[in-house]
């Protein structure tokens, strides 16, 4: 449930296609868990780290850009 619909926003992937990631409204214990599940099967290196935080920013983005 979105408190402040101004928090609800979308990050544009291709503007070409007009292809738009749009946040869960609800994130769960089992989705951070799967992201961590994802970088402890992972060979740990450093791409690997830019994946964790990315996919962690991800889920829930700051209108200001501000993680």
């Amino acid at each position: 449930m979105r408190i402040n619909e101004d928090d609800w926003i979308g990050v544009t992937v291709d503007k070409n296609s007009n292809t738009n990631y749009i946040p869960p409204e609800i994130v769960t214990r089992q989705n951070i868990q799967n992201i961590v599940d994802q970088y402890n099967h992972s060979q740990k290196a450093a791409a690997d780290a830019w994946r964790i935080f990315t996919a962690l920013s991800k889920v829930q983005p700051f209108q200001d850009g501000n993680k």
